[in-house]
């Protein structure tokens, strides 16, 4: 992207100043997550979706069970729809040295409920129809015959719904690993339902594989 800046004043021997700016990737705001479509190659039953990125200049998060060393750093989103079965996010592929990290997260759809029927829409003869391929939750009013409806995109409010999906296996232990500085993430996934991977680094490249397990 080109930026043009444009600096004036009355009198250019006496005005002068600093331009401070940042310069932040399009996808440092979840609501802007690039896609990741999986794909196949040859006979394999494993799809995989690789992409390259960085978060130089990106807003700062917490991430989920993050280390140390990455909590608080720029972070850059993506999303994938889940394939039914294990699936993994990796940044092992990075040559790099500089620490990254991958948070897994996907909506929480009894939190999108109340914040759509609750926030937004405070007439009871508005009724609001949330549909998604993990819940559908419907409001309506006998009263009026004629109900006006409103489809809500799933993603619409999706920033301030996210909740970390679940990391940890039956025995206590994390399918959260580390890979020199980099790490993977495992996670169980539902058909069709949008996963949201947080790419978090101190600013350099990475390379962010996903994919489905055999």
């Amino acid at each position: 992207v080109l930026y043009f800046i444009r600096v004036s004043g009355r009198d250019l021997d006496e005005d002068y100043g600093v331009v401070d700016f940042r310069i932040s990737p399009y996808n440092d705001i979840c609501s802007r997550a690039i896609s990741l479509e999986l794909v196949t190659s040859g006979s394999s039953a494993v799809a995989v979706g690789r992409i390259t990125g960085t978060s130089e200049g990106a807003l700062e998060y917490g991430g989920c069970d993050a280390p140390p060393q990455t909590r608080g750093t720029g972070g850059v989103w993506y999303k994938v729809k889940g394939t039914g079965g294990p699936m993994y996010a990796s940044t092992c592929n990075t040559a790099g040295r500089l620490p990254t990290y991958v948070s897994i997260s996907e909506i929480n759809f009894d939190h999108y409920g109340s914040v759509i029927v609750d926030n937004i829409d405070t007439d009871p003869n508005f009724p609001v129809i949330i549909t998604s391929a993990a819940a559908t939750t419907t409001t309506t009013n006998v009263d009026e015959p004629y109900p006006r409806m409103r489809a809500v995109d799933e993603d619409a409010f999706s920033c301030n719904v996210l909740q970390c999906v679940d990391t940890e296996r039956e025995d206590g232990s994390s399918t959260i690993t580390a890979c020199g500085s980099h790490h993977q993430v495992l996670w169980n996934s539902t058909a069709s339902v949008t996963y949201y991977m947080m790419v978090q680094s101190l600013g350099g490249e990475f390379d962010l594989e996903v994919g489905s397990m055999a």
